[in-house]
């Protein structure tokens, strides 16, 4: 049996520090405050996928891996790799789903037009 040591994927904490808007406050302020708080969640999102993502490059590259196929494993073995490295495909799957919706940091060409400014799309409609 073959067993994968579990790196405790941390989820992003969110609640903490972020408050609702004001009731009765103007709606350009209401609308600063819900940007900021998704600006903030969207960030802890993209680092915690970006911590999520370091392990699964790993192992492909890995030694074990082709020590264990070398090492003319089991059939039972061989069941158990098989399925460890469709769960790492669903994962990686997953994971590229959820970056596709995360905002992206401007590339060297929308930096040089635009500047600094923030083009991030957050309706999927919209994109």
């Amino acid at each position: 049996m073959i067993t994968v040591m579990n790196r405790g994927i941390r989820q992003p904490v969110v609640g903490k520090s972020f408050t609702q808007p004001r009731f009765g406050a103007s709606s350009s302020t209401t609308n600063e405050n819900y940007l900021s708080i998704t600006r903030s969640i969207a960030s802890l999102a993209t680092q915690s996928l970006a911590r999520s993502l370091a392990p699964l490059s790993v192992w492909p590259n890995s030694n074990t891996q082709n020590r264990l196929r070398r090492s003319k494993p089991s059939p039972e073995t061989e069941k158990e790799i098989e399925r460890l490295e469709k769960d790492i495909l669903r994962r990686k799957a997953q994971l590229y789903d959820m970056e596709q919706v995360l905002p992206k940091k401007n590339g060297m060409y929308l930096k040089i037009i635009l500047g600094d400014v923030n083009v991030s799309i957050l309706n999927k409609n919209d994109k």
